[in-house]
């Protein structure tokens, strides 16, 4: 069983070679056992970002997998937010003999519940950075978040200073004998995979009769969610108050329910008019015991968590600005039982295709972009608006900072120069669960193309200085 088990990982390498993609990550299955929810997981290429939603997407039926990695990285965000999807499903992670899995690949392997290294996989780590005039140059805001992802998926301080310590220009290459002493447990594939042979690690497993009426209940309060919040601003904000739990992990950022409420009220205020649609036959809830972590004791009562994935399409509409947006969307809930009810422990979601804008001055952006200049949050899309970061030196988002615009880029016309100016471009951007505009000019996507630039074709950058 160890042979054959092992020939599948190596098909679905091979199956992934076949149809790379030289835009983005492919990510293939193939199927593992009897059981259609269990697979073999091939990501190959570059992460850019966007892979981790069409990661989640693809992942979001399986209860069980094994994650086969390829990759040289790319985009960080990518790889950390795969890496937590990996963690979160209890997946396991691995590298074969002649592959390589470095930079965002390797954090994303990391994330395995079990870590798998054959013989002759490469697996390497390095600061993360940021490119400056061609150049890289090492990210404190970078190293910041990944410390904050290796400390939740339970490293010790030892492994982050180990993982963190090459300059972005080189690469820390793991081996068996350093991962021990940091901490790091990884299993050599070869010693490992006769492991497999007893039948209830691979063999599908019949759900219980209670989890599978769990499951009905999460897809159905999911659905109710996106009905709720379709209804008025007042009526949505009223039924979700008390269903989050103390703390969320919303988008990526662990946040105080409070703070994730008055996300929810600003977005209403920016659109009142909003409509969900749940995709046929998108949705799979996948219900089991929450377990703390792999050398954490369980608690004698172990409570019961539902994942539920699926797509939506929405659309929304701002009358007193004469806005609208429209799209289709990834979406994932982190659920815990509690009564007759859950209470809502995780929120993640991303566009899965960009949506049309409505507007003839407007466009569409959403994306994970970096800020290339020390650059100020400001309340409305004007210069002369509101800094809300507060007062120095705590003023400004820090260069190499990484934000996500959320919704419709657009321009200011107070400078009497027209819209074709870049400096004129101010995309709506959430920071460290902050909702503000920010300047697309001071903004960069993964290719190090300024946002302003990309947004729009007739943008022209102006020399000088501009406001930020």
């Amino acid at each position: 069983m160890g042979l054959k088990f092992k020939s599948f990982l190596h098909l679905a390498a091979v199956l992934s070679l076949w149809s790379t993609s030289g835009l983005a990550a492919n990510i293939t299955l193939a199927p593992w056992g009897d059981d259609p929810a269990h697979a073999i997981v091939a990501i190959e290429g570059d992460l850019v970002s966007g892979d981790d939603v069409k990661f989640r997407a693809q992942v979001g039926r399986l209860t069980k997998a094994i994650v086969v990695f390829n990759s040289d990285g790319g985009n960080l965000l990518a790889g950390i937010e795969i890496g937590k999807t990996i963690r979160l499903k209890s997946f396991a992670t691995a590298v074969l003999d002649g592959s390589r899995c470095a930079s965002a690949c390797a954090f994303a392997w990391l994330g395995g519940s079990l870590r798998f290294m054959e013989r002759g996989a490469q697996i390497g780590f390095h600061a993360a950075y940021i490119k400056k005039g061609g150049q890289a140059s090492e990210s404190g805001v970078g190293n910041a978040l990944v410390g904050s992802y290796l400390t939740q998926i339970g490293l010790s301080e030892n492994a982050v200073i180990y993982i963190t310590q090459a300059a972005p220009t080189e690469m820390t290459w793991l081996n068996l004998r350093d991962a021990k002493q940091i901490g790091i447990e990884v299993l050599p594939f070869e010693e490992q995979t006769p492991a497999t042979k007893p039948a209830q690690r691979i063999t599908p497993r019949e759900t219980p009769p209670g989890l599978q009426e769990l499951s009905k209940r999460a897809l159905a309060f999911v659905k109710e969610i996106h009905s709720r919040w379709s209804e008025t601003n007042a009526a949505g904000l009223a039924w979700l108050d008390p269903l989050y739990a103390d703390e969320v992990n919303f988008y990526g950022n662990t946040i105080s329910r409070a703070k994730v409420l008055t996300e929810k009220r600003l977005f209403t205020e920016r659109w009142p008019e909003r409509n969900y649609r749940i995709q046929p036959k998108s949705m799979n809830a996948v219900c089991d015991e929450s377990r703390p972590g792999l050398t954490q004791p369980l608690p004698q009562e172990i409570p019961l968590e539902c994942i539920v994935t699926g797509t939506v399409e929405w659309q929304t509409r701002s009358p007193a600005r004469n806005a609208a947006a429209s799209g289709l969307s990834g979406f994932t809930y982190v659920l815990r039982a509690s009564g007759g009810t859950f209470l809502i422990k995780g929120e993640q979601g991303g566009a899965l295709q960009p949506p049309p804008s409505t507007q003839k001055r407007d466009a569409q952006v959403h994306i994970q972009v970096q800020v290339i200049e020390d650059l100020q949050l400001r309340e409305q899309p004007d210069p002369r608006a509101r800094n809300i970061l507060g007062a120095p030196p705590n003023d400004k988002m820090p260069k190499g900072s990484q934000v996500a615009v959320i919704d419709t880029c657009r321009t200011w016309m107070g400078s009497g120069r027209g819209a074709r100016d870049a400096d004129n471009i101010w995309c709506p951007v959430l920071y460290e669960g902050q909702r503000g505009w920010a300047n697309a000019y001071y903004l960069a996507d993964d290719r190090g193309e300024r946002v302003a630039c990309v947004t729009r074709e007739a943008a022209r950058p102006r020399r000088g200085a501009k406001s930020r």
